[in-house]
Formats: C-alpha cells, structure tokens, sequence
C-alpha cells in the first residue's frame, strides 16, 4: 500500500481525485488532506507519507513556498495544475510528475505507476534537485507580435493590460508589446510567478507594486509609475497577497 496526502485547494478536485483513486487505484490510501499551503506543510511534516498530491496555486501561496518548508523524510510529489503545460517544465527536470485539471485516469495511473516505480527501487534525494531546478531556471516567455519574436524573463514584466482580445506587456525597459491573445491566457500562464488579476483588464506583476491606494480610488501604483484601478471583488485577494509579502 502506498500512503498518500492530498493538498489541493478546490474540495471538487479533491473529491473527484479521492473518488478516482478509490475506483483506479485502491493501493493508494489518503491518510490526510490539506487545502492550503500552511496546513498542508504541518500535515505534511507531521505525519510520513509516501507520495503528495501537490496543487500548484492556493490562496496562501504556492508549491514552490510548501516545497521549502517540507522536511526529512520527503514524499513523492505528483503536481496537480490547471496551468499551461510552459508553467510546469522545471518540474519535469526534477523527475517529478504533474496532472493537468480536469484530471483524466490514464493519466493519472501513469503517474502512480512511475511513484510505484521510484518507491521500490529507489528513495533518492529528487526534493534538492527540485528545488534547485526552481532556483535556476531563468523563467522566460516568448511573445510574438506581428513583426518580431520577443524572448522576455518573467521578471522584468511589470503588468499586462487587456485591449480587446489583445495584450499589452509592459516591461522594465518601458516597452510595449502587443500580443494578439487574450488577458485570460496570460492570468493561468504567469499566476504561478507572482503575477495577480487586481482588475478585467490589468494583470500586475505583485513584486512591481510600489503602493496600494485603499481609498475609494482602489489603485495600485506600479514600479514605473503607472496608476492602475483596482475592482471591488479583487481588494481582498490583492490586500491578502500584499500581506504576504510585507508590502
């Protein structure tokens, strides 16, 4: 039997994971579950599991943060995202695997039989290297306009701005390019990376916010200057995450 621990953030998913392993794959019993990054740490450390089912976002951080704070002995982790497949590619170089929402069986079963795999032959230290992938790995995106292929490190993006169904990227470098795809695309590729919808048609880069107006104006002034309005319902999830960090 393999003990397993399940932190995912949508009880949905976690239902419909626990019922298709109860159908699938009965060696694999769920001995705890979690719904955030902080308890999922504490069950985590608390109890010794063989393999985690590990969501990528929640509302109090990510898996990158949990990952950190995990100590000896360290389950096999089996990522859990609704992000573009781009988002997960360093955890492809750790040996870990990862299941893109909505779940589907073979998938799943696939990804059981290669943690059945490292289980019996071998328990090698694959967390350092995770962590380390994530450490180095320059995180890049390619943006094409209509005339030039841009290569942009995720970090010197300061804020994305909705026109129709076309993106404007603003950069560090005060640049603009504009992307023929929707904002909505953008939001799943780059939440993994700090990235935070504030409004319909801002996506803001939360490490470039200088100041949060949380007067009636509700806006953000981002590291270039730019003044941003914050809607109504995204108050609270943009307050919470500035919380985090200390701003």
């Amino acid at each position: 039997m393999i003990d397993a621990i399940l932190v995912e953030d949508q009880p949905t998913i976690r239902e419909g994971l626990k019922n298709m392993l109860a159908l699938y794959a009965s060696n694999i019993t769920i001995i705890g579950e979690a719904e955030s990054v902080k308890t999922g740490t504490n069950l985590i450390n608390a109890v010794n599991a063989d393999l985690l089912f590990l969501d990528i976002e929640m509302k109090d951080g990510n898996a990158f943060d949990l990952i950190k704070s995990l100590t000896d002995p360290i389950p096999h982790i089996i990522f859990v995202t609704a992000h573009d497949k781009y988002a997960v590619d360093a955890f492809k170089l750790s040996a870990v695997d990862y299941l893109l929402k909505p779940i589907d069986k073979d998938d799943l079963l696939n990804a059981i039989e290669k943690v059945k795999f490292k289980i019996q032959h071998q328990r090698n230290d694959y967390l350092q290297v995770l962590v380390e992938n994530i450490a180095s790995v320059k995180k890049k995106i390619v943006l094409k306009d209509v005339d030039n292929i841009h290569v942009v490190e995720v970090v010197d993006i300061i804020r994305c701005e909705a026109e129709g169904s076309y993106t404007i990227f603003h950069t560090k470098e005060n640049r603009k390019i504009v992307i023929s795809k929707t904002l909505k695309e953008y939001d799943m590729l780059l939440s993994p990376y700090g990235f935070i919808r504030v409004h319909h048609s801002h996506l803001v880069n939360v490490n470039e916010i200088k100041r949060f107006n949380k007067t009636q104006e509700h806006q953000v002034v981002m590291s270039n200057g730019d003044k941003l309005p914050v809607s109504f319902r995204k108050k609270d999830q943009l307050i919470q995450r500035l919380s985090e960090l200390g701003i």
